[in-house]
């Protein structure tokens, strides 16, 4: 038998992670249900983001995800090449700084623009979610908020500060803050989700309910 001086960090490591405990069969199966959940969501979705720097050349970010497979590149584009007028018309492009995401979906054998998502808390209309994003466990995109959403800001303004999470907020916290979210698609299909993180910078972020 090896002393613990005469094995590698690899055999260590492999041991260490021998000695953790196993998770459950429900717990797998949970995990792999997400996992495939976001899978579907993705799927046929493209990405192109475009950010002007401060030299007013323009980096365009491509990403998809179609049959399980993920496709990305980089392009930068200065003021000189012949397409950067239509990238910057196509992105509402004008100050550096400024930056747009388009999403995409394959629908009927053609790349379309992605459709709209809603933010929803029972039967209020609280935002409206475009240019999806995925970061497992976590959906995201941007949104555009209603005056419904105005009970809810001061909990995102405290809780998007990173390390407020787990801070105990100046504020009285609703025993029922968690329940009736859903983010529904076009066909009025609803997905139950916890309390959304709502940033300053207009993306929001959630995950499923469980």
């Amino acid at each position: 038998m090896q002393s613990d001086n005469s094995k590698s960090w690899f055999q260590k490591l492999n041991e260490r992670i021998d000695s953790e405990p196993r998770p459950s069969d429900e717990a797998v199966a949970r995990i792999r249900a997400e996992r495939e959940a976001i899978h579907e969501a993705m799927e046929g979705t493209s990405k192109e983001t475009a950010f002007m720097g401060e030299d007013r050349a323009v980096t365009v970010k491509y990403w998809t995800f179609k049959d399980r497979v993920v496709g990305d590149g980089w392009d930068l584009v200065s003021p000189t090449d012949d397409h950067y007028q239509e990238i910057c018309t196509r992105h509402h492009l004008k100050n550096p700084g400024d930056s747009n995401t388009i999403t995409m979906m394959w629908i009927g054998g053609a790349w379309q623009e992605a459709v709209q998502l809603k933010l929803v808390r029972g039967t209020e209309l609280v935002g409206t979610i475009t240019n999806l994003d995925s970061d497992w466990p976590w959906m995201g995109g941007q949104i555009k908020l209603t005056p419904a959403a105005q009970p809810y800001k001061h909990f995102w303004d405290f809780w998007t500060i990173e390390g407020n999470r787990e801070k105990e907020p100046p504020f009285d916290i609703p025993e029922d803050i968690d329940e009736n979210w859903y983010i529904e698609d076009e066909k009025g299909v609803r997905l139950h989700i916890e309390f959304p993180a709502v940033h300053n910078d207009g993306t929001v972020w959630w995950r499923e309910y469980f």
